[in-house]
């Protein structure tokens, strides 16, 4: 009984986290678990649950408010302010940056020289997006102005953003970062992860032409092919396109990227290819992305796309006949192999063929859309011819044949 209640207590003191006094506690989503977060007195607790768990807890003479947590593949962070009394300002914003495993990697405390504290924290494009607000040090706590920081993936600050009025709404959308003053209507700016600053009188930089995908930066409305977009669009599907945004229209091509096969280019295998994006017709059908094309023959290739847009290449696959030259006389069997529809002259024959008989030969091998080999070849018997070198020769050898046998025959006859 005294064991059991023993390791009840081991169980109670060791196994369940115990929080920090007056802490007040968090709890938010990571990725497709949560995290818990308690903090209060000197200390924070971390306890994350789900793929890759993990219980940290930092105790110094900080006092850490948490706001809120992000979670990437590779960090746990959480974020907020940091207040001591020794230090200068009182407060500060506070970033803390834990490994997936759960170690401390980080505990950065951002100072302006007023009260800081951070309000959001974002990732797009491989950079963090950290959003900072500034006040006043005093007993007014006056609104001095945000920051937009910018890290890379290794917290190393890329750079910094300052706005005098206070950013009341933000959206991350693809690779723009969207804040306004204003909780409605559009957006004021749009950051990229490049750290370029968009607003309602960007000029855009488009080119004319471009391959297997296009992404537009710009925030608020324009319009492409005449439909309505909104702060940023990716364009992926080849096509002929016009972007109007601010009173100024760009006309481009998208053009898709082909692999597998190349223009005007003969084979001697089987072939399959694929297209980034559109409607692939071969021979006018549709062709199945990466299908094998094993048949030999003529192949027109045409990817529709948006607009009228169209493309066009060809290439041929050989019908890899084997076992027989144009034009040429042979006077043994012939074993010739080849693909496609085979005719030896005019009559319909398969491969493997074989040419046993003599005679005059023409094999037309025919394929897809019009392909066509022909080879005209001979077959003749060797016919042997006199030679009287060679009649003499084989006279002699006859008689050395009878006078050696007859040297035998006498050589018996002696020995009895």
């Amino acid at each position: 009984m005294k064991k059991i209640v023993f390791l009840f207590l081991i169980i109670l003191c060791i196994g369940i986290p115990t929080h920090p006094v007056n802490a007040q506690t968090k709890v938010f989503d990571c990725l497709e678990g949560e995290l818990e977060v308690s903090f209060g007195g000197n200390s924070v607790q971390v306890i994350k649950r789900g793929a890759d768990p993990f219980i940290k807890t930092i105790s110094d003479e900080n006092f850490y408010s948490i706001n809120n947590a992000l979670c990437t593949d590779e960090h746990v962070i959480i974020y907020g302010f940091s207040h001591t009394t020794d230090a200068p300002t009182y407060y500060d914003g506070l970033m803390i940056v834990f490994s997936s495993s759960g170690d401390v990697e980080m505990i950065k405390l951002i100072d302006y020289e007023g009260l800081e504290e951070v309000k959001s924290l974002d990732y797009m494009d491989n950079t963090y997006m950290l959003h900072l607000e500034l006040n006043t040090n005093d007993r007014d706590y006056l609104y001095l102005a945000d920051y937009i920081i910018s890290y890379n993936e290794d917290f190393e600050e890329v750079a910094t953003h300052e706005f005098s009025q206070e950013i009341k709404r933000k959206l991350v959308k693809d690779n723009i970062y969207l804040l306004s003053f204003n909780y409605q209507g559009d957006y004021d700016y749009g950051i990229l992860s490049n750290n370029e600053v968009l607003s309602n009188e960007s000029l855009l930089s488009l080119e004319s032409y471009y391959t297997s995908s296009v992404y537009i930066p710009f925030i608020n409305q324009g319009f492409l092919n005449g439909e309505t977009v909104e702060n940023g669009i990716l364009v992926t599907y080849p096509g002929n396109y016009s972007f109007s945004y601010n009173n100024q229209i760009y006309d481009f091509v998208l053009e898709p990227t082909i692999s597998g096969v190349e223009d005007q280019t003969v084979y001697q295998e089987s072939k399959s290819f694929e297209v980034s994006a559109g409607n692939v017709l071969v021979n006018n059908e549709l062709y199945i992305q990466g299908s094998s094309i094993d048949f030999p023959g003529n192949y027109d290739v045409i990817i529709e796309g948006i607009n009228g847009y169209t493309k066009e290449l060809s290439f041929t696959i050989s019908a890899q006949v084997e076992g027989v030259i144009n034009n040429q006389d042979y006077n043994e069997d012939l074993a010739i192999v080849f693909l496609g529809t085979g005719y030896l002259n005019n009559n319909t024959v398969t491969s493997p063929l074989v040419i046993s008989n003599p005679g005059e030969y023409v094999l037309r091998v025919v394929g897809q859309n019009g392909y066509s080999e022909v080879y005209e070849f001979t077959y003749t018997l060797e016919e042997k011819q006199f030679s009287l070198a060679g009649f003499i020769q084989n006279i002699d050898i006859f008689l050395l044949i009878i006078t050696m046998i007859g040297g035998v025959v006498l050589l018996r006859k002696k020995i009895k």
